[in-house]
């Protein structure tokens, strides 16, 4: 997916919240979300993403459940009991993937729960249903890396659409220090630096192009969970 593209020709690309207090984590979900072109505000607590959520009324909020001082389900009911923020569409994120905190942060009045790491297919699937957007699809020559574009006619474009290259037998992998920081990149949701280090490794050595296009066409439609399972099978510490 390239970008986002609203209902509403004229129309802003939604603004969405994210509210984590790892820093690593929030900044891979915002990125992701930049890429394809969303307005992304960032908060390291809750207190803090109430004041933005009540400045600037985004249109989703991602929340992450467990954080010090005010946790997720904090941070929904309060968005639920304010006239400015009671119809945000809101998601808790946890790594705790009990029904317990699903159900509770259901109850608190969150519109869906998500376990963590985060998938891209699946957090794009929620964002469509909800905001009511259409993805515009970039051409398979478009750079993994390369910034998201405006269509005049329709707005913004979301997850690059490259078409998914035949395998070449055998496939020549990186080292595996480079797959392990792949991997990690793609347990956090972070795709633009999977394409930065592709872009990079590359450059160094032609053999991994086989690689590199599998990848890339995986990175390019938001297959994250193919993507882990790409790189995992060419690991050796990995479990």
């Amino acid at each position: 997916i390239d970008t986002v593209s609203t209902a509403q020709p004229t129309a802003q690309p939604p603004t969405i919240l994210t509210i984590d207090n790892d820093c690593d984590s929030r900044q891979a979900i915002a990125e992701l979300l930049k890429s394809v072109g969303f307005n992304v505000l960032e908060a390291k607590d809750g207190a803090a993403g109430l004041n933005l959520a009540r400045k600037h009324q985004p249109d989703v909020v991602i929340t992450e459940l467990e954080m010090a001082a005010m946790d997720g389900l904090t941070v929904v009911k309060q968005l639920r009991e304010d006239p400015k923020t009671a119809d945000v569409t809101s998601v808790v994120a946890s790594t705790h993937v009990f029904e317990r905190d699903r159900a509770q942060s259901l109850e608190a009045g969150a519109n869906f729960f998500l376990p963590k790491p985060l998938e891209a297919d699946q957090l794009f699937d929620i964002l469509q249903k909800s905001l009511q957007i259409d993805w515009i699809y970039q051409s398979p020559q478009t750079s993994s890396t390369s910034q998201p574009k405006t269509d005049p006619e329709k707005g913004t474009t979301p997850p690059n659409n490259v078409e998914k290259s035949e395998l070449v037998t055998p496939i020549t992998p990186p080292s595996q220090e480079i797959l392990e920081n792949l991997y990690h990149l793609s347990m956090m949701g972070d795709l633009n630096s999977l394409g930065g280090i592709l872009d990079r490794i590359e450059a160094e050595n032609a053999e991994l192009q086989s690689f590199n296009t599998e990848l890339r066409a995986l990175i390019g439609k938001f297959q994250t969970k193919k993507i882990r399972e790409f790189i995992k099978s060419f690991t050796l510490s990995q479990p």
